[in-house]
């Protein structure tokens, strides 16, 4: 894991060794070590493997199957290292599932491939498509990119902010409010103004779409409409 650190990465190795003597990681199986230590090959850096070093004190995570937590280990260690978002967002993502303090989660549930994630409201739960984030030791495919750095910190948008709304334009300025920001968390910079226009004009008012609910029900009412 230390030859191919990052030059000036002066923390991994103890890191690493906080990680290997963490009382956390003394619990897990043969199988579950070898993953979490998988994802710190794939991605040595002192900040991916503290990051692992947290998640693995989390009782969510604790929880889980072998396969959910590698799913979750591959999960924390890319969005850790993306570099080409906003770490910002991602930073701040990482630190909601991450604190000690608080009670975000994420969970694993097999939906159709390309399906987005979901948060449930009151839980602090993020659920996740197992389809797209295959359950091994291998570093983050491609196909995996947009469910890890756009579609978590879309839902933890919206654990944060846990608003209970009707289904007008409330709901969808709420919905634009988490698009956007997965948006920039994955592309490293704001929506464009094309961008913007085409998610409403081609997601959010789509009445035969996902939010064909809200959308048929913000433009029957005059009111919601000139919203």
């Amino acid at each position: 894991i230390l030859a191919p650190r990052k030059p000036g990465d002066t923390q991994l190795a103890q890191k690493l060794s906080d990680l290997l003597h963490s009382g956390s990681f003394k619990k897990l199986s043969q199988d579950e070590k070898t993953a979490v230590l998988s994802q710190a090959r794939n991605y040595p850096t002192s900040a991916v493997v503290g990051n692992l070093g947290r998640l693995l004190d989390k009782g969510w995570f604790q929880g889980m199957s072998l396969e959910d937590k590698q799913r979750s280990l591959k999960t924390i260690a890319y969005m850790t290292d993306y570099s080409h978002g906003d770490r910002t967002i991602l930073d701040n993502t990482l630190n909601k599932l991450l604190d000690p303090k608080l009670n975000f989660s994420l969970e694993w549930k097999t939906q159709a491939p390309g399906v987005g994630a979901y948060y449930s409201a009151g839980t602090g739960r993020v659920t996740m498509n197992s389809s797209d984030v295959p359950a091994d030791n291998q570093p983050v495919e491609s196909a995996s990119v947009w469910q890890i750095v756009n579609a978590v910190p879309h839902e933890i948008n919206h654990a944060i902010d846990d608003v209970h709304v009707a289904p007008t334009f409330a709901y969808l300025e709420k919905e634009y409010q988490a698009y956007y920001t997965g948006d920039q968390a994955q592309n490293g910079r704001p929506m464009t103004r094309k961008e913007v226009a085409d998610l409403w004009r081609d997601k959010l008012l789509d009445t035969s779409g996902i939010y064909r609910k809200a959308a048929s029900g913000a433009l029957a009412d005059p009111v919601e409409a000139a919203k």
